[in-house]
């Protein structure tokens, strides 16, 4: 009776050039919605959100501890929290990390 073997797992291939450029980018992205999340910048979160329409979406499964809109509130930013909640209201249902 012949061995039945599970076929071969290929390894991974490693992310392109452009994927890790785009992953770069959706980082720094990220990370300056967070900065803008401290400094209560309504214009900085404009311009993020013209440059990438679903850095919201992918904010609450980021890294960071907090989400953009706890940030926001814990500081008293409240245009900021405004401007947060009038492009992405479900913000408001999300916990953060604690």
């Amino acid at each position: 009776m012949p061995l039945i073997t599970s076929p071969r797992r290929r390894p991974p291939t490693p992310p392109s050039h452009q994927q890790a450029s785009s992953a770069s980018k959706r980082r720094h992205r990220e990370k300056r919605l967070y900065e803008a999340s401290l400094g209560g910048c309504v214009e900085s979160l404009a311009q993020l959100l013209q440059e990438d329409q679903l850095i919201l979406a992918r904010a609450s499964v980021t890294c960071f501890d907090e989400t953009p809109l706890h940030v926001a509130c814990m500081l008293g930013h409240v245009h900021f929290a405004k401007a947060l909640l009038a492009h992405k209201r479900n913000l408001a249902m999300e916990l953060d990390s604690q």
